[in-house]
């Protein structure tokens, strides 16, 4: 008897703080419950398939327009400054040709015959013979030269306005004219001769 007692007194202590146990579970499982989110509720709201493809889509479209951009904007400054530099090239390549063209007017040479659209100064040595071509134009400036003229006639003194006889002394600071060319010019009689010569012309030994 005095056992069954003992085990009664025992078991009321046990059943107490299983069922305080019991209520602090459900508690806890009420709080955790009423903290998470519900399914299709304002806090976690249900979406379709076809929503969430939808700006999928727009995300895309936004990435791919913001690339064209950037893409369009480089191409515009890439083509500025191609631009630039074929405007440089091609005020250098006018200058070059500007430059080629003026030194072919003022020089020409070819076959030993130069062509000369201004005067010139050129020494000759003695016993060398200046070929005047048509229409070119000499000043004598030092030196001792006769004239020699060609099959057709003489030269022209157009400073005096006569012509020119074939081995004659041809005057220094004269303006002389060969009017064709056939082998009319002068031959070197000093040591040498400075001459000014506007025109074709070729030096035979």
């Amino acid at each position: 008897m005095k056992r069954y007692l003992g085990e009664s007194r025992l078991l009321k202590p046990l059943m107490l703080v299983f069922i305080f146990t019991a209520v602090l579970s459900l508690g806890f499982m009420q709080i955790i419950a009423s903290s998470a989110l519900a399914p299709g509720s304002n806090q976690d709201p249900l979406v379709t398939k076809s929503y969430v493809d939808m700006k999928i889509a727009d995300a895309l479209s936004s990435v791919s327009a913001s690339s064209q951009a950037s893409s369009s904007t480089g191409s515009v400054v890439g083509t500025e400054t191609i631009s630039e530099l074929e405007a440089k090239i091609l005020e250098l390549e006018n200058k070059l040709e500007n430059f080629e063209s003026a030194y072919n007017l003022a020089s020409v040479a070819v076959s030993g015959e130069i062509q000369k659209t201004r005067f010139n100064v050129v020494q000759i040595h003695k016993g060398q013979k200046l070929l005047l071509g048509e229409g070119t134009e000499m000043i004598l400036r030092s030196g001792i030269a006769n004239a020699v003229s060609g099959p057709g006639g003489d030269m022209s003194n157009l400073t005096n306005g006569e012509n020119v006889p074939d081995g004659s002394k041809i005057t220094t600071n004269h303006l002389i004219l060969s009017s064709r060319d056939d082998g009319r010019g002068l031959i070197v009689m000093s040591d040498y001769i400075w001459i000014m010569i506007k025109g074709s012309y070729k030096v035979e030994k």
